[in-house]
């Protein structure tokens, strides 16, 4: 239960509110009688979390979710998926009652708080800044949310066994949605483990089920490498509950997870929510009411110059900068510098006034996507040149330091099978990367995307694999720094016009030196099903780590399908184990795309899937090099060595807890994304 504000907190969120844009009528808590419409929200104190009403697009119906308020796709972290509604005149009220009650066209009201009735009428409903939802009774809680999670695991909220020995015994656990649009239950639960173990496994809809972590002599370990630092877990077992909750170290709702539809369990990070916010709340105690005119008259002065600016040229800066803007910081000014002291001559600055005119101020049918980094717009320069626009996102996982990291190297690397970076934009609070523009977009657009797979045949396949080789070999041996991307997957493999693969995304890349062969760090990044076992175990990466990372790719592009965990019969596979058993099996043409059954031969299918298995091996001494794969791939007739067993394998007959390499496996591609949220 989240504290009660005071009066002077009061006033500070309203002068917040007044100074930065939020609603003045926004409201945290329904009374008695109040209602909530289709078309209302309530907001939590300090703006982290929003709930309201919103459309399941595929079936037309309405559910009450609770999404973060910073989220502009609404992505639901709580959804009462049970009660669905069949239209917009839906609303959320505190009956006569004091019971929460939901009502649509159909007039019959269903009681949201049905396992834990009011008694009295003295009942409210309140959204607090943890994302739980509960109706109180006085000073007592007789309802909320995170006793009955859907699938996100928010902090404070519990997993497990609650009630134990009584007749009213109940299990909490999170349940995928049906799809990524769907809300309804799907395939996929975390759940506790109750028979005598202290872990939490993921089970598949026919019970077959996978362990992903358990409690450990004090502490809770993921049986994968876990990637972030920002939670502590905590075990409770007693005669009464059995249960597994956690917080995060930092701001409230800093990390949380989501099981996914596909099985997968992904971890979420926000950074640092609420520091922005009580910088801002300083600055307003400080001299709100004397501020206030000067404000209003810089806001029309900004909107009058705006006004001028979009009729004026599209303009390039190659200073430090045009003229900052009246807000920037001494920090802001330290760090153009820093990067521009970096990057010499070579890039191009762009203002940030020219990249809104380029993207028309960032508008939404210009969005091309959204990564860790944040979201990519599609731009033209009025000379006609269309361009791509990266601009970070404020909280974004891929901070300062990946940002200055991609400038720095991108700039100095030239190689056809290589994005080319264009220029960047360093203003106030933005940090945005320009790009060369690709038509194509990714090659997971393709790929995976059965409409459009049919577009790439099995010559323009080789011929990706061979440009994203080339790209790779370039970076490791010719390029005028040796570079290890460390973040090579099919989005970020990028293709143009013509469909030719241009390798981005460089904010993880690493410089090696001369004599260095491996790297050992203790933030271990990248995509979990793309990480080798060395560096998602161990923290160590080295030049096989993308040697790894390129044969899931080639296994990707041959094959169409993703590398995540799927139940096999005997197995727990990922896409390498699926390869695996079928080159033993001497049918390599069942692992191709079946659109491409009659356009590649079994030879040819054998060879790229034995070179696919060759650099996923478990052991980096036994991969080729990237010298050795381009050579294979331009001489048909070169002998390939056998490959050893891949990575990320175990058969349903080893125990998860024989040996600490079986603890990796027994997850094999349950793949884990960390991904943040940025407010706009």
């Amino acid at each position: 239960m989240a504290n009660k504000k005071s009066n002077r907190g009061e006033l500070l969120l309203s002068l917040f509110a007044l100074f930065f844009g939020s609603s003045l009528g926004a409201i945290d808590t329904i009374r008695l009688k109040d209602l909530l419409t289709s078309n209302d929200t309530l907001v939590s104190r300090a703006g982290v979390f929003e709930l309201g009403f919103f459309n399941d697009i595929a079936s037309r119906i309405y559910h009450l979710g609770i999404w973060f308020k910073a989220d502009p796709n609404r992505r639901a972290v709580w959804v009462n998926r049970e009660n669905p509604m069949i239209d917009s005149s839906c609303t959320l009220q505190v009956r006569y009652d004091g019971n929460l009650v939901l009502i649509d066209r159909r007039q019959t009201p269903i009681i949201v708080n049905s396992g834990m009735l009011a008694t009295n009428v003295s009942t409210s409903a309140t959204l607090l800044d943890s994302g739980n939802f509960v109706l109180e009774q006085g000073d007592a809680v007789i309802w909320q949310s995170f006793d009955y999670p859907t699938d996100t695991y928010l902090p404070g909220m519990k997993v497990g066994w609650f009630h134990l020995n009584t007749d009213q015994s109940r299990i909490q656990v999170l349940v995928s949605w049906m799809s990524p649009q769907n809300p309804s239950r799907g395939s996929f639960t975390l759940a506790v483990d109750y028979n005598g173990s202290t872990g939490i496994g993921v089970w598949r809809q026919d019970n077959v089920h996978m362990d992903i972590g358990f409690w450990d002599r004090g502490s809770f370990r993921f049986i994968f490498a876990n990637t972030s630092d920002r939670y502590n877990f905590s075990y409770v077992s007693n005669e009464n509950e059995t249960y597994f909750t956690f917080n995060g170290k930092g701001a409230y709702a800093s990390t949380w997870f989501v099981m996914a539809s596909t099985g997968e369990l992904e971890e979420h990070s926000m950074v640092d929510v609420n520091g922005g916010k009580r910088k801002k709340l300083r600055l307003i105690v400080a001299g709100a009411l004397a501020s206030l005119l000067v404000l209003s008259l810089v806001i029309l002065s900004y909107l009058q110059w705006t006004r001028h600016k979009k009729k004026g040229e599209f303009s390039l800066s190659h200073t430090l900068a045009d003229k900052p803007c009246p807000c920037s910081l001494n920090l802001t000014r330290a760090k153009k510098a820093e990067i521009s002291q970096q990057k010499g001559r070579e890039l191009a600055l762009f203002t940030f006034s020219s990249i809104e005119v380029a993207t028309d101020y960032f508008a939404p049918r210009n969005k091309l996507g959204e990564g860790g980094f944040g979201p990519v717009y599609k731009g033209q320069l009025p000379e006609g040149l269309e361009i791509a626009v990266k601009r970070l996102s404020k909280m974004s996982r891929q901070g300062l330091e990946e940002f200055k990291n991609e400038v720095s190297l991108i700039s100095k690397l030239q190689h056809r099978n290589l994005v080319r970076l264009l220029g960047c934009c360093i203003e106030g609070e933005e940090s945005i990367l320009i790009y060369e523009y690709m038509p194509n977009k990714s090659l997971d657009s393709f790929i995976f995307d059965p409409a459009k797979r049919t577009l790439l045949d099995w010559r323009k396949r080789i011929d990706i694999i061979e440009g994203i080789a080339q790209g790779i070999l370039y970076l490791h041996k010719y390029s005028r720094l040796r570079i290890i991307h460390r973040d090579l997957k099919t989005s970020n493999i990028l293709l143009d016009s013509n469909k030719n693969p241009k390798i981005s995304d460089f904010g993880m890349a690493r410089i090696f030196g001369e004599n260095e062969t491996q790297v050992k760090t203790i933030r271990v990044v990248g995509t979990r099903g793309y990480m080798s076992p060395e560096y998602a175990m161990d923290g160590l990466f080295s030049e096989m780590s993308d040697v790894f990372a390129f044969g899931v790719i080639l296994l990707e592009i041959v094959s169409g399908e993703k590398n995540i965990a799927f139940f096999g019969r005997d197995h727990w596979l990922n896409l390498p184990g699926k390869a695996w058993d079928l080159w033993k099996a001497g049918k390599c043409k069942e692992f191709v795309d079946q659109t491409l059954a009659t356009s590649c031969s079994e030879s040819s299918a054998e060879r790229l899937v034995q070179l696919g298995l060759l650099c996923v091996q478990e052991r980096p001494m036994y991969r080729p090099t990237m010298s050795d794969v381009v050579s294979v791939l331009n001489n048909e007739t070169m002998p390939l060595p056998l490959p050893r067993e891949p990575a990320f394998l175990t058969s349903k007959t080893d125990s998860p807890s024989s040996s600490r390499r079986h603890r990796h496996r027994n997850f094999s591609g349950c793949e884990i994304t960390v991904s943040e949220i940025s407010p706009r």
